[in-house]
């Protein structure tokens, strides 16, 4: 067994994310995961247990995992020395009605804690250094046509957007589509969120691209009405997108004139 070993403190970071598609407040936080190898296992036993040798506790793990190996193998859950259980579940649904045995997809693992894991984790220290959101953030609107910024465009003119993390790059998943987004609303700002009547100004309509400044032509498809503007991007460190999009929502419902 591998006597690899991570260092961290007792307490954890969690990054803090606001709820941005929608028009009530709120915030989502996301704990940073940091892993505990073998080798830190083998550190607390010893420190329960000065008897055993580090190799005897290495030894034992190895033979606990292929024994585990082995049952799952056999298509077995296994309850994991009393803190869960490891089991098989399908790794997608089915979309047909009437399943045949050929249309369950491939197998995967999921575990269930138990109460004593749940236990252990309820009093862990969330740490002091909170990472802060990544979400694009949308500051400031205006219509170059009129050179007014607020709450009205001009149908056919240039907007300019201002705020932080707008940069826009496309997406490397198919379907997670990028771009500055215009989500035809209704007066109170309620919009269809699965996107099928936005209109999308990708990344190369864009004349200006940074991380503060986005400006482009309204596409001829934006006619007079009310819109939510939604930047989308996979923006990462540097020239490398992010696996996932992040969204970002002009606060106020915009009226194209």
């Amino acid at each position: 067994m591998d006597d690899k070993r991570n260092s961290f403190v007792d307490s954890v970071n969690v990054t803090m994310h606001p709820v941005t598609l929608r028009d009530a407040g709120g915030s989502y936080a996301k704990v940073m995961r940091k892993t505990a190898c073998m080798g830190n296992i083998a550190d607390k036993v010893l420190e329960q247990e000065k008897n055993l040798s580090r190799e005897t506790i290495l030894y034992a793990a190895g033979l606990l995992r292929n024994g585990i190996i082995e049952l799952l193998k056999g298509g077995a859950a296994v309850e994991m020395l009393e803190l869960g259980v490891l089991y098989i579940k399908p790794s997608k649904g089915m979309e047909t009605e009437n399943p045949t045995i050929g249309d369950v997809p491939p197998l995967t693992l999921a575990f269930s804690p138990s109460s004593l894991a749940l236990a252990a984790v309820q009093n862990v220290t969330v740490g002091a250094d909170v990472t802060s959101s990544k979400e694009p953030v949308l500051q400031k609107m205006t219509d170059l046509r009129t050179n007014t910024a607020g709450e009205t465009l001009s149908v056919g003119g240039s907007v300019l957007l201002k705020g932080e993390r707008l940069r826009i790059t496309e997406s490397s998943v198919e379907g997670n589509d990028t771009g500055v987004c215009f989500a035809p609303c209704k007066d109170d700002g309620t919009y269809n969120a699965d996107m099928s009547d936005w209109v999308r100004v990708t990344p190369e309509l864009l004349t200006e691209n940074t991380p503060t400044r986005l400006l482009f032509t309204l596409p001829a498809d934006v006619k007079a009405g009310t819109y939510r503007i939604i930047v989308r991007t996979s923006n990462g460190r540097g020239t490398y997108s992010a696996k996932t999009v992040r969204s970002g929502m002009l606060q106020e419902v915009v009226t194209v004139a």
